[in-house]
């Protein structure tokens, strides 16, 4: 099997566990926050990932440190947007807005990676802003603050994206993921009082939710060593679907004419913004 096919199955793998983890970050009940959700989730990754490293010490030593750190932060930032964004205003809004990284990577790509940004990359740039301001006023009872949250996610995953492949250059993918995993946890590190009010079926919950974004972080990672980052972010468009068809599903999530064009127009400006090519690749 080719790089390049390895590289896609596995980011559309880590698409689905990371849904099936947005499923049961708002399974979590109302009295424990979206900070604690994620500071659960990357104490997980830390406590599954570490003793695995120290094990595999001779393999997958850290290097190129600047960069590995600048994943880390720019990684936990929109995690926890995201994570919060759930919180808010459920799983397939905060998944539409969210899964605009791509867009932003593209931008980013030109103005700080030299690469290449054709009228495409400006076209997807317009749609994407456009199609979230039509979801933004779409009429619905949503949480503006969680659409702005999850949009936001999106702004700073973009940046996260390109460090994920500069990182993967000399890195192990789980090394690349417990950088994450350490930022989480010290921004979200505040949240820890909470602990008192989990019981075993939360428990469970957010131990589900830890495993469903270790793996499929991991996996995603993994790919995007194989898969140019723009091109990776793309093939994230998975996730806008199945958040949107799950979320109304299982949580009754509203939908209405104006968000669907909303989506539309977003998924629209991710794909066109995918035409770029790119110098680094």
């Amino acid at each position: 099997m080719k790089d390049s096919t390895k590289g896609i199955i596995t980011i559309l793998l880590s698409n689905l566990l990371m849904t099936a983890g947005a499923l049961l970050i708002k399974a979590v009940p109302e009295s424990v926050s979206g900070f604690y959700r994620i500071l659960f989730t990357c104490a997980f990754s830390l406590v599954i990932g570490v003793p695995i490293l120290f094990v595999l010490r001779d393999k997958t030593r850290p290097r190129n440190i600047k960069f590995l750190l600048l994943r880390g932060f720019f990684g936990a930032i929109p995690m926890t947007l995201f994570f919060l964004a759930v919180s808010y205003s459920g799983v397939g809004r905060a998944t539409l807005l969210s899964t605009t990284y791509p867009v932003f990577s593209a931008v980013y790509g030109y103005f700080f990676f030299k690469e290449r940004a054709g009228a495409s990359v400006w076209i997807g740039a317009i749609l994407c802003i456009a199609g979230s301001v039509v979801v933004f006023r779409d009429g619905g009872s949503a949480n503006l603050i969680g659409d702005i949250t999850a949009l936001s996610a999106g702004v700073v995953g973009g940046l996260a994206t390109q460090y994920i492949k500069i990182a993967r250059r000399d890195n192990d993918s789980l090394t690349v993921y417990l950088a994450v995993g350490i930022f989480g946890v010290a921004i979200n590190l505040f949240s820890i009082p909470e602990t008192s009010h989990i019981d075993v079926n939360t428990l469970l919950i957010l131990t589900g939710i830890g495993a469903s974004f270790f793996v499929g972080n991991v996996i995603m990672n993994y790919g995007f060593r194989y898969v140019g980052a723009t091109r990776a972010a793309v093939l994230t468009l998975l996730k806008i679907p199945l958040g949107i068809l799950f979320g109304a599903v299982v949580f009754s999530e509203p939908m209405n004419i104006w968000f669907g064009v909303g989506s539309v127009m977003i998924i629209a400006g991710i794909a066109v913004a995918a035409m770029k090519r790119e110098v680094t690749e």
